[in-house]
């Protein structure tokens, strides 16, 4: 019998997931680690999902019917005051677990305790089950890595890095989603928990997320991707109030080289040329940020003056000679 108080709340969405559930569900109570609940609320379904889940005889599992079908961030937030873990895993009833998924992550957060959430790369696969060649969060051209809590935060002003299937977060924090995101839900929780503590990905493969026709969220619409955009600006109000936010993303500049983000940083760190208020730290991102952004030829007067007054006359002449020399090499 499920204990009354696990370590992880395995929190289970369900709704006309019958192709996948069965397999969605064994992958879960084929874990490793054994201390768990697995919270299943079935969302009004219409096809066989019940019939599924009530086959199933394991005591961990809990089984909360809905009727009618409330949405997906109301019966989320269900399941979270339903928990009973210390932990919260999610998990979508169409995806797949590795068996060490929750040991692997409930011994990075014992391991880890200023850590508040934290995800996993996930590998992409088709309705079949078949891999698709890539994952969720890709991290570099060979193999995953580790991505930080800043590098988290710098890829979260572009796009959502985690794979919502993938993530675990500390209970204790009483946070819930929000029903004004709809559609995004899980990208707008993140901050929060990012203020509350670290977030991180584990290099670790732990899911298999599965993209299929019924999966695919319909083209979002104008106003939502205006509700995205106010997230990720005072996701970047947030950020700009650290006093070195410029220098805390120079490894992920190195690594990933995100055209956007280089853009938006060197903008900021120009913006604080300008006022005088430039820390030592910050001329030294602003070297990585120069040297992989700003090409010779689009290197205007006022921002060569920039780099002489952040870098000083040595620092700039190195900046601008390794344009020249990318210039002479790149000529045809």
């Amino acid at each position: 019998m499920a204990s009354p108080s696990p370590a992880v709340s395995v929190l289970l969405p369900v709704y006309n997931a019958e192709p996948y559930l069965p397999q969605a569900l064994a992958s879960v109570l084929a874990q490793t680690f054994t201390d768990f609940e697995l919270l299943a609320l079935d969302d009004g379904s219409t096809d066989g999902s019940a019939a599924i889940l009530a086959a199933c005889r394991d005591p961990r599992l809990r089984i909360v019917h809905h009727s009618p079908n409330q949405g997906l961030v109301p019966t989320l937030n269900h399941g979270l005051e339903l928990a009973r873990g210390q932990v919260i895993a999610r998990f979508d009833a169409d995806d797949i677990s590795a068996p060490d998924r929750l040991a692997t992550q409930v011994a990075f957060l014992q391991a880890h305790p200023e850590y508040a959430l934290i995800g996993s790369q996930a590998q992409i696969v088709n309705a079949e089950g078949h891999p698709e060649g890539g994952l969720f969060c890709p991290t570099s051209t060979t193999t995953p890595t580790f991505v930080d809590h800043h590098q988290c935060l710098g890829l979260m002003l572009l796009r959502n890095p985690f794979c919502h299937s993938s993530t675990m977060y500390r209970a204790a924090f009483g946070l819930r989603y929000d029903a004004r995101a709809k559609d995004f839900e899980d990208y707008a929780l993140w901050p929060q928990f990012a203020k509350r503590g670290r977030i991180a990905i584990l290099a670790d493969t732990l899911v298999q997320y599965r993209r299929h026709a019924a999966s695919i969220t319909a083209q979002a619409d104008a106003d939502t991707h205006a509700r995205v955009n106010v997230l990720r600006d005072e996701l970047r109000r947030q950020l700009e109030a650290e006093e070195d936010y410029i220098a805390l993303f120079t490894p992920l500049l190195c690594r990933w080289c995100q055209p956007a983000l280089r853009h938006h940083l060197r903008q900021h760190l120009l913006a604080s040329a300008r006022a005088g208020r430039v820390t030592p730290a910050q001329r030294q991102a602003f070297r990585a940020i120069a040297t992989t952004a700003i090409a010779s030829s689009r290197c205007v007067l006022e921002e060569k003056a920039l780099l002489y007054s952040l870098l000083g006359p040595v620092g700039a002449a190195s900046v601008l000679a390794h344009h020249a020399r990318r210039s002479l090499t790149q000529r045809p």
